[in-house]
């Protein structure tokens, strides 16, 4: 239709020479005028273009030999400057003289200037000087024209109404006044609504073959820009009108490839699943890397093993995270001073996956298991400590951070002497069964007496495991209300897309439109937190994937009524005399 518009000015206005209004605003005149003579006039020298002011009349021959005049006006607050205009159009006849020019066409933008004063002069200054002005004379045959124009638009239209079943029932309703709220305009049918503010408006009521060109203008294309649903349907609503188009307009979106690969599902999470796996002292272990600043004697990462009853902490210093450097400080400094553990937690790192460490697993019968990707809560309890590391690191190490190593057995002993929160017991005293011996704070607790509750080293253990499912019981509680739960249920064969939190080098991650891989397909459903996808049986949580769109089809489009989640069936919603 638009593109229809712009051939009618083409092929009538342009015919005759049509002046162009530049309306600059007032605050900002010498920056839009050198950005129209930059545009619409380049070979003008510096020195002519000082003399373009406000109120002048600029005549260009374009590429094509067409003559067009710029008339240079001014407005403050939106309001036309009329003696600017004056001005523009006594210059305007002096060039229609000099070149002898005869016809001018305005254009109908010039009623939004103040149409009335404006005529007035373009009477006075040239139709009474013999300056042939069309618009002016023939305001009413040009209307004629543009309506002619858009009449064959308006056939199309109408044809596709009448061939619909449903608009052409509709459309027989209506021209018998068995129905409300309808109007028929030059044989097309609108349905008329109104607004908060109580005026009316009149929606295209759309056939079923320009149900999803309209649903990709309002949505795929620059107009709609793959906004969500409640945006899309209303730039819809606002212009066009069809049966359960609330619907069609969510399934449409729901199924948009770009806005899967770039947007975020609503934030639902699977429920919590506490850790408590363990009975006894380094019955399940931790483990995780830290990398901080190279040290003065070369050391740049730390390995942090932590026990899930006691709390207990072990970390040290690497020059490197390969492989042989774990396992030499897990044969070393763990097994042998605190037994093999039953099992040992990891995130996917290489080195934690690498053959060596299965085989030291598989020599001591240890349970090797590991997090899903790209999700560290999982290993929850390592990760926290990191945090509280690095602090206690920080208050000691120099300005340039390169002896954060020499520290690490000091700031380790403050921890395991310090009492936990979930336990409230220090690692010390669950490991060893007694109070710590720290020098000079001792002198102050002069007669003291163990407590009965860690006279028995078991009984400590006991009491603090209890503690530790009675914390998980309340972050479990306080998860579990906090997030929407109960994401989809995944089956065998679904095909879902993983998110993708890690951004290509060079790449901006707000401008991101890969956040969402390619579709894969679920191998096997392990527990109600993390599934295995095809091809190599990747296991991953729930919470970072979602389920692939649907394809987008014809089926999206339904002008026949449709049940409710109560069972009830649509029907259209007209009002019948």
């Amino acid at each position: 239709m638009i593109e229809d518009k712009i051939k009618y000015y083409e092929d009538n206005l342009l015919k005759s020479i049509n002046p162009i209004v530049l309306s600059i605003s007032k605050s900002n005149k010498n920056n839009q005028l050198q950005k129209f003579i930059k545009g619409n006039c380049p070979g003008l020298t510096q020195p002519n273009r000082q003399i373009i002011r406000v109120g002048e009349c600029i005549r260009k021959v374009d590429k094509s030999g067409r003559t067009i005049f710029y008339l240079v006006t001014q407005h403050s607050q939106e309001r036309p400057d009329i003696k600017n205009i004056e001005k523009c159009l006594y210059h305007l006849h002096k060039h229609c003289e000099k070149y002898k020019i005869t016809d001018l066409a305005f254009p109908k933008t010039w009623t939004s200037l103040g149409w009335h004063k404006i005529s007035k002069l373009i009477n006075e200054i040239l139709i009474n000087n013999g300056i042939n002005c069309s618009v002016f004379k023939n305001v009413e045959n040009t209307d004629t024209d543009c309506t002619d124009s858009e009449l064959s638009i308006d056939n199309s239209i109408m044809k596709l109404q009448n061939t619909d079943r449903d608009i052409s029932q509709l459309l027989f309703k209506v021209k018998n006044n068995q129905i409300k709220g309808f109007q028929i305009e030059n044989n097309v049918l609108f349905k008329l609504r109104r607004q908060k503010n109580g005026k009316l408006f009149k929606q295209l009521v759309v056939p079923k073959e320009l149900k999803l060109d309209i649903l990709k203008m309002c949505h795929d294309n620059f107009t709609g820009a793959h906004l969500g649903q409640r945006k899309t349907w209303i730039k819809l609503n606002n212009r066009f009108y069809w049966q359960n188009s609330y619907q069609d307009t969510k399934n449409y979106v729901e199924s948009c490839g770009v806005c899967s690969r770039i947007k975020d599902p609503p934030v639902t999470r699977a429920e919590l699943k506490p850790i408590t796996e363990f009975q006894k002292p380094f019955d399940m272990v931790a483990v995780d890397i830290l990398e901080l600043t190279r040290t003065n004697s070369g050391n740049k990462y730390v390995v942090v093993f932590t026990d899930y009853l006691t709390k207990w902490v072990e970390a040290f210093p690497l020059r490197d995270q390969n492989a042989e450097s774990i396992a030499k400080i897990f044969i070393n400094e763990i097994i042998s001073r605190h037994s093999a553990p039953s099992k040992l937690l990891s995130d996917q790192g290489r080195n934690f996956l690498s053959n060596l460490i299965k085989s030291i697993c598989q020599y001591f019968k240890i349970n090797k298991v590991q997090t899903s990707p790209y999700h560290p809560q999982c290993d929850g309890l390592v990760e926290r400590f990191n945090k509280t590391l690095c602090k206690m690191l920080s208050a000691y190490s120099n300005s340039n951070q390169t002896n954060w190593d020499l520290y690490l057995p000091l700031v380790l002993f403050a921890y395991r002497t310090s009492q936990q929160a979930t336990t409230s017991f220090s690692p010390f005293e669950l490991l060893y069964g007694r109070e710590p011996r720290l020098g000079d704070l001792d002198n102050y607790n002069l007669g003291y007496e163990p407590s009965e509750f860690i006279k028995n080293l078991h009984e400590n253990w006991l009491l603090a495991r209890t503690k530790i499912i009675k914390q998980a019981k309340i972050n479990k509680l306080n998860y579990d209300s906090k997030y929407k739960l109960g994401p989809p249920k995944y089956k065998i064969g679904e095909e879902v897309r993983i998110k993708l939190p890690q951004t290509k080098i060079g790449l901006k991650p707000k401008l991101r439109n890969d956040k969402w891989s390619e579709p894969r397909k679920i191998r096997n459903v392990i527990t109600a937190q993390n599934v295995s996808l095809e091809p190599d049986g990747k296991i991953v949580n729930v919470n970072n994937i979602k389920k692939k769109e649907p394809k987008r089809n014809a089926e999206f489009i339904r002008s026949s009524p449709q049940k409710t989640r109560f069972g009830r069936t649509t029907k259209p919603r007209y009002k019948i005399n």
